[in-house]
């Protein structure tokens, strides 16, 4: 079993602060299922873009963590890294469960990343949306660790 540990960047200041954690283990065929529970301040109710970021640095903050897992060879919504969008309700709490394609080991040392936006699945009809679905800031990361 993997965890993530959520940092939350803060409105105020360029501090982030623990907001949430993620368990993560792998089943019998390989996928890694991923519980999610969450509680970002001032976060919208609506989806927002979650996804597995190529790096787990937090040197500075979510932008340490690189462009999502896989997209150097997949577009948007095909690479690996790409889990959609997650739900929040009027309190900023997303409370959810979700399958990623892939062995929990090729993700260790990487990030999980909450975006403020909605992930347009690259439906978007612009280049960043083929890239990373336009989903917007950063807002909390965790680097997913044993």
């Amino acid at each position: 079993m993997a965890t993530v540990d959520f940092h939350c960047k803060s409105s105020r200041d360029r501090s982030q602060t623990l907001c949430g954690k993620a368990f993560l283990n792998e089943d019998e065929d390989g996928k890694t299922h991923i519980h999610l529970n969450l509680i970002v301040p001032n976060l919208p109710a609506g989806p927002h873009g979650f996804h597995v970021h190529s790096s787990g640095s937090m040197v500075d903050g979510c932008t340490s963590m690189k462009e999502h897992y896989g997209s150097e060879s997949d577009l948007h919504p095909n690479h690996t890294g790409d889990l959609g969008n997650v739900f929040s309700d009027s309190n900023g709490h997303i409370l959810t469960d979700l399958t990623l394609n892939a062995p929990l080991s090729d993700i260790i040392g990487r990030g999980l990343v909450l975006h403020y936006g909605e992930d347009d699945r690259g439906m978007g009809g612009t280049e960043e949306s083929l890239r990373s679905g336009n989903a917007g800031e950063r807002i909390a990361c965790g680097a997913i660790v044993l």
